[in-house]
């Protein structure tokens, strides 16, 4: 007879990390789910909805708050319920407290003011004084979020180097999902923090974030902005050269970049060139672009060795490309498909 499953369900932040990876000490075959509160009334449906009879065992939802959609809810919860499923509803954090009597007829809320859903996950799973249990209940009072008077008194200053690198793995694999529409690399870092000890993956995922930050991040819930997320992964993974089209300001450049964060180039330079400084001018264009040496026209005091050479293993950006003068134009073609500049 298979298993029964558990579904965990949390959201994108420190203490939500923390908190999932707490019941994965418990229950480390358990499901993950990574939602919102405007979300989790639809995510609890498609489980209950997709349930063969029999084949869950507990819910637990970590410090998720509810944003709409109540009696989604509760005729979801009510239906889980009916096929003996538990489901546990924690916040540790006081924000739920007012809507315990609501949840009370469809769930269990494990409700206490203890400062971080982590610890209230930690305390009634009787697990707060296992090792690895006390890093993560110490890892999620860095969580900015916090109330001020839970946070850590020294707002992070005595960190240790661990939890540095733990701390920029969750907000690098939260930016992922902003970025590119990819819930499954915050999810495999919370598996990894369960069981502390990060992968190759999350060094790597660190180091990038560290260099770009999340300063690029695409915000919108839309479809259409959730495939532009998902485009942006896929192009990144091609490795080709990449037109991006859009009036003026819509983001095209933070779509370059984002292309560029996510490929095989991201440790290396991004150079971006506006060639509307170029119209009706292609000896600047061909200095900017390709380079010049000393001598070689007047003003010419230097060698410059142009944005192709500048950009080499890295990524050129051409903003602004059909400004660019017609004769460079041409030489730009070469370039794209002979791979070289002279």
């Amino acid at each position: 007879m298979p298993q029964k499953k558990t579904v965990i369900f949390t959201y994108n932040g420190l203490d939500g990390a923390c908190c999932a990876a707490a019941l994965l000490l418990k229950y480390p075959a358990a499901q993950l789910t990574v939602t919102s509160a405007r979300r989790i009334s639809q995510s609890v449906s498609r489980i209950s909805e997709n349930m063969p009879d029999g084949s869950f065992k507990a819910v637990y939802i970590c410090g998720l708050g509810v944003n709409g959609g109540w009696d989604t809810l509760q005729n979801s919860c009510k239906k889980l319920r009916k096929h003996g499923v538990s489901i546990k509803w924690f916040c540790g954090r006081g924000y739920m407290d007012p809507y315990e009597e609501r949840l009370n007829p469809f769930c269990s809320p494990v409700f206490s003011d203890v400062g971080t859903n982590t610890a209230a996950v930690c305390n009634h799973l009787g697990i707060a004084g296992e090792k690895q249990a006390r890093k993560l209940m110490d890892l999620s009072l860095l969580d900015s979020n916090l109330r001020t008077h839970d946070r850590d008194p020294t707002g992070g200053k005595n960190r240790t180097q661990e939890q540095r690198l733990w701390t920029d793995m969750v907000e690098a694999a939260v930016s992922q999902y902003f970025k590119y529409q990819d819930p499954e690399t915050y999810k495999r870092v919370i598996r990894h923090l369960a069981a502390g000890s990060p992968g190759d993956e999350d060094i790597k995922l660190v180091e990038i974030y560290r260099r770009h930050g999340s300063e690029h991040s695409l915000r919108g819930k839309s479809e259409k902005m959730k495939n532009l997320r998902e485009l942006i992964r896929m192009v990144a993974a091609a490795g080709e050269h990449v037109l991006v089209t859009g009036d003026s300001g819509v983001g095209k450049e933070y779509v370059a970049r984002l292309i560029h964060e996510a490929g095989e180039r991201t440790m290396e330079p991004m150079i971006t060139v506006n060639c509307a400084l170029f119209a009706g001018n292609e000896g600047l264009a061909d200095s900017v672009l390709f380079g010049h040496v000393r001598g070689a026209f007047t003003g010419a005091s230097r060698d410059r060795e142009g944005a192709f050479i500048s950009a080499d293993g890295g990524v050129l950006f051409l903003d602004e490309l059909a400004t660019m003068p017609l004769e460079v134009q041409g030489k730009l073609l070469r370039v794209i498909e002979d791979g070289s500049v002279t």
